[in-house]
């Protein structure tokens, strides 16, 4: 017996979770409602000889206006962030320079990433930040710090994207992965349309921020 009563209450809560969202009146609300003495709203059937009253009728509830979500263009710059590595070139014409070997006018050091601090090590210079700046602005101020050692070096420097710079599109498209922006211009219909081979109506996206 008590199981019966367990099963019966758990069934009316069931039947409970499944009714519908009280927003709006229903049905057999609305048609009692206007055999009611005093009702609190008429149910009028819009027809074409109803339209030029319903016309008269005084505007209620919100005046506003909807509009498409206004955005600007975004810098065509990307921003360095964690997760990024970095190749760097240094060319310097000095022969005693500490960087660039015997007879040599330049060298690659061995590619950084970006820690989650937003810096990278130089030999001789120490720690620099590079987190939240553009390519060019990183590289002046990469070259700035080997003044110390060379005031004549000069620096190269290429970004790859980590995944911080990167979305994943997940599906609706021919082949998922992740994928990096090119700029700050890049929006979410933008990598969707240009990786779905123009189409965007079930592409999958994940934005890492």
């Amino acid at each position: 017996m008590l199981l019966r009563l367990l099963a019966i209450s758990g069934l009316s809560v069931f039947l409970a979770a499944c009714s519908l969202p009280r927003g709006a009146a229903l049905q057999s609300e609305i048609l009692t409602e206007q055999d009611a003495a005093n009702p609190t709203f008429a149910v009028v059937p819009v027809t074409r000889t109803a339209m030029g009253h319903i016309a008269t009728w005084p505007v209620t509830g919100w005046s506003g206006r909807y509009h498409w979500p206004k955005a600007g263009r975004g810098p065509d710059s990307t921003l360095i962030r964690a997760g990024d590595v970095l190749d760097i070139h240094v060319w310097d014409a000095d022969e005693t320079s500490l960087l660039i070997g015997r007879g040599g006018r330049n060298t690659a050091l061995p590619q950084m990433t970006v820690s989650a601090s937003g810096e990278i090590f130089m030999p001789y210079v120490g720690k620099v930040r590079v987190r939240g700046l553009t390519p060019v602005r990183a590289r002046d101020r990469i070259q700035d710090a080997l003044t110390g050692i060379s005031t004549s070096a000069q620096v190269q420097l290429n970004v790859t994207p980590g995944r911080n710079n990167a979305v994943d599109l997940v599906s609706g498209l021919g082949a998922p992965g992740r994928y990096t922006l090119e700029n700050r211009d890049t929006g979410i219909l933008t990598a969707c349309w240009r990786r779905a081979a123009g189409s965007t109506a079930t592409c999958d996206i994940r934005w890492w921020v």
